[in-house]
């Protein structure tokens, strides 16, 4: 399972597990409340086969998942659904990911959220910029799936 993730996954809806759209969650009633203690992770990424692959990994590694493709949705889902974690590409239409983690921990109600972000440019400056805005970890592009669910676990273990 190392190595860069490919983005290539077909993207399947497990009803028990996937999120759905903006204003309904999809939860099987003989699992609700086992999903409810299962973390929720809000994938946000406008590239619809990047999105759709590192949601489809996270299913499998047994998180709930729901997905943004760009900051204005992104800052919705986070609002309806109250994601663990938010995985967060920086560049993005609409509002960008600094935008969106700004946002989330200038509001009293997400500053709880754990913002992962994600970009191509991992050069040192970059970098200390994502935590200067207030993100809690960086995952430069490709993602590393062998490093992706340890800094999950571990940001949401700092929260």
């Amino acid at each position: 399972m190392g190595g860069a993730l490919n983005m290539m996954h077909a993207y399947s809806h497990r009803t028990s597990h996937h999120v759905g759209s903006t204003a309904t969650t999809s939860v099987d009633g003989d699992g609700a409340e086992a999903n409810a203690r299962t973390p929720l992770l809000l994938v946000v990424e406008d590239d619809q086969q990047a999105r759709e692959g590192l949601a489809e990994f996270l299913l499998t590694q047994g998180y709930r998942v729901s997905d943004a493709g760009d900051g204005d949705e992104a800052l919705v889902k986070v609002e309806v659904f109250r994601p663990d974690v938010v995985l967060l590409d920086l560049a993005l239409p609409k509002m960008d990911g600094w935008a969106v983690t700004r946002r989330l921990k200038s509001d009293r109600r997400f500053r709880q959220v754990a913002v992962i972000a994600m970009s191509w440019l991992d050069y040192p400056a970059e970098i200390g910029r994502v935590f200067e805005a207030g993100c809690d970890a960086f995952l430069s592009k490709p993602l590393n799936l062998s490093r992706l669910v340890p800094v999950i676990e571990r940001v949401m273990g700092q929260r």
